[in-house]
């Protein structure tokens, strides 16, 4: 697979990643890769006019929505129903996106997408499933010099992520458990690309970027253990931003795109036992 730009994924069951990719006319593709196989389908074209890379999530009941930057620099969507096993119209969000989007889902047919907006502030947009409908777009601060990234661990918890203009790492937390969202924190570490993120499951983060010499770094949270662990490093100079998905305990499934364009995988897992890091390639192509 090649790509002008880094693909949005999701992950459905039975082993199958969802590939969404810009194309160089700046259309979109989908593709599904089927890890357990090895197979890849064949693109199915769903058009548009983009300017950045898009993001995606999926559902337990087979929908999918996936969201891009309009060569107009508003939010566009459009979403897969499993009824009918179709593509609904692309529909336009409104915004004035200064980035690629970011979405996650903390609660069942609740979507929340982050892009940088004006004053390079994070900016974010939620569909309420209870009135069935996109609330209007809220300014949440900060400064950023890349997208943003976002995750969801469980219900009623979102953390974002972005690139400060130190090239530091910035994080913003919601936990309706907790009043909402908190203040922007500050982490540790040198970017080089914008962050990915992913989460298996509740207390667990991994946040991955191109640090130092352009090597890819993760930068694991564990709640049990405390929080926040090292940075390590993970080799390789991937051509763009990873992006992360993590579908069972303890995988992390990541996609980069080579200096040629192409786009490659490797599959990392967490050894048995050692819950604070130690990444070890499972898989590659």
């Amino acid at each position: 697979m090649s790509s002008p730009s880094e693909p949005a994924v999701s992950v459905k069951a039975g082993g199958r990643l969802h590939v969404f990719l810009r194309t160089a006319r700046n259309g979109l593709v989908h593709r599904v890769l089927d890890v357990k196989k090895g197979t890849l389908q064949p693109p199915q074209t769903l058009g548009g006019g983009f300017s950045q890379e898009p993001a995606a999530v999926s559902w337990p009941d087979g929908r999918m929505d996936v969201f891009v930057r309009h060569t107009n620099n508003t939010l566009w969507h459009r979403q897969f129903e499993p009824v009918g096993a179709r593509w609904l119209p692309w529909r336009p969000l409104g915004g004035a996106l200064t980035s690629g989007p970011a979405v996650t889902s903390s609660a069942s047919g609740r979507m929340d997408v982050f892009a940088r907006g004006a004053g390079n502030a994070l900016w974010h947009l939620q569909y309420d499933p209870t009135e069935r409908r996109w609330l209007p777009w809220n300014p949440l601060g900060g400064l950023l010099t890349s997208e943003p990234a976002a995750v969801s661990w469980g219900e009623g918890r979102i953390d974002v992520f972005g690139r400060g203009i130190e090239n530091g790492l910035w994080q913003l937390t919601f936990d309706a458990h907790q009043g909402g969202w908190g203040k922007w924190q500050a982490r540790a570490g040198v970017l080089t690309s914008g962050p990915t993120v992913s989460s298996w499951g509740p207390g667990r983060l991994d946040v991955f970027a191109r640090g130092d010499r352009g090597l890819l770094w993760h930068l694991p949270f564990e709640e049990h253990l405390g929080g926040w662990q090292p940075w390590e490093p993970l080799g390789g100079t991937p051509g763009s931003r990873p992006v992360a998905v993590s579908p069972a305990r303890g995988r992390i499934d990541l996609l980069v795109r080579g200096t040629d364009a192409l786009l490659l995988r490797c599959s990392l897992a967490i050894p048995p036992g050692d819950p604070a890091g130690g990444l070890s390639l499972s898989g590659e192509q």
